[in-house]
């Protein structure tokens, strides 16, 4: 080494070897014509790129035994020596041609959609149940009859409550006859309790008018009757509580649809939606996305999220229960409008799963 250092006319040599927890790689020499060529912050510079070099030099040594380098190897020489065959004019031409079809697939706007399978239910659906209770008189519906918000869907046997109605007016009357008499003979004592009986025969009157009044059903909303056989309801006996029949909101209905958790990015609380049903091709019904699930569902192996819509059902075309296709408009995109590279939406799913493949291989 000494001999080496004079015949080239060095006179200062510093060595730092290459080493991890794995072993030894090498080392870094550096030689100068001055004995005294490194100072302290040189020092630590050259530790620092020591230690980055070795991890380097490793890393390369692990990429070496990936088995998809390995496969990949043969075809990399192969695409060297094709490209040094190649005349350098074509090769810029095969250059440009790319960076056309580059700045095309980056350039060209395209919106995204998320396509998905959809199942109609209701948006708004009402119970109507019997307050007091009693036995059904008569039907006036049946399954599928359309109804408006009031509509008296069926009358219970009021018959007790309307007889203690009369009495409970005649009971009123008699205690305003007495109260005016008693105000005309100027008698106070018999005009207050006149009046007490008056106060409570009124209370007495709204809570039997109320009664009577429960004891016609009536709908809460405009909508569709879709309780099966509705009308053979007629001579039951109500408990307080009890259902009698259930309506569901024509104006609107919504749409449930599973999106895969890798588009759930792409899919937001307000975003249009358009939607096909199979029972109706040549139309399109058109909404808005109003919420998404907060836990997943799996079917066949793969990961889903609930995400329901509202949509406008004019004519009442659709009903609860029908199936078709949906196409949401993804949010994001260029200024928030949802329309992306037209590279992005043709190569997103290709890479995400090549990238998904590769990410196990690498170190």
């Amino acid at each position: 080494m000494v001999s080496f250092l004079e015949e080239h006319g060095h006179q200062g040599f510093y060595g730092l070897p290459l080493r991890d927890d794995q072993g030894t790689l090498g080392a870094m020499i550096l030689l100068s014509n001055e004995p005294d060529f490194l100072s302290e912050s040189n020092l630590e510079t050259l530790a620092i790129l020591a230690s980055q070099t070795t991890v380097a030099i490793r890393n390369a040594q692990l990429y070496q035994q990936v088995p998809l380098a390995n496969i990949l190897q043969p075809f990399a020489q192969r695409k060297k020596k094709l490209i040094a065959a190649m005349p350098r004019s074509r090769i810029v031409q095969y250059a440009q041609r790319a960076g056309i079809v580059a700045a095309l697939l980056i350039l060209i706007p395209w919106p995204m959609r998320v396509g998905t399978d959809a199942t109609v239910v209701p948006a708004d659906r009402r119970i109507v149940s019997a307050m007091e209770g009693g036995t059904v008189k008569q039907v006036f519906v049946r399954e599928g009859d359309a109804v408006t918000p009031g509509q008296v869907l069926a009358q219970l046997d009021d018959s007790e409550d309307r007889v203690k109605l009369a009495e409970a007016e005649a009971a009123l009357s008699q205690a305003r006859r007495e109260l005016a008499e008693a105000e005309f003979r100027n008698d106070p004592s018999a005009a207050g309790q006149a009046q007490i009986r008056n106060e409570l025969y009124s209370a007495e009157v709204a809570l039997e008018q109320q009664r009577v009044n429960e004891a016609r059903l009536t709908s809460p909303i405009s909508g569709m009757v879709v309780t099966p056989k509705v009308e053979e309801k007629t001579g039951t006996m109500l408990k307080a509580g009890d259902p009698f029949s259930e309506i569901v909101a024509q104006d609107h209905m919504a749409a449930e649809m599973s999106v895969p958790e890798t588009d759930l990015a792409l899919v937001g609380p307000g975003q249009n939606i358009a939607l096909k049903l199979n029972a109706f091709p040549t139309i399109t019904f058109k909404g808005n996305v109003e919420r998404l699930g907060a836990q997943t569902h799996t079917d066949s192996g793969d990961q889903y999220f609930l995400v329901r819509a509202i949509f406008e059902n004019t004519g009442g075309n659709a009903r609860d229960g029908m199936v078709g296709r949906a196409r949401i408009q993804s949010h994001g995109g260029w200024f928030g409008s949802g329309w992306y590279p037209i590279g992005y939406a043709i190569l997103r799913s290709p890479l995400r799963w090549i990238w998904q493949k590769a990410w196990a291989w690498l170190p």
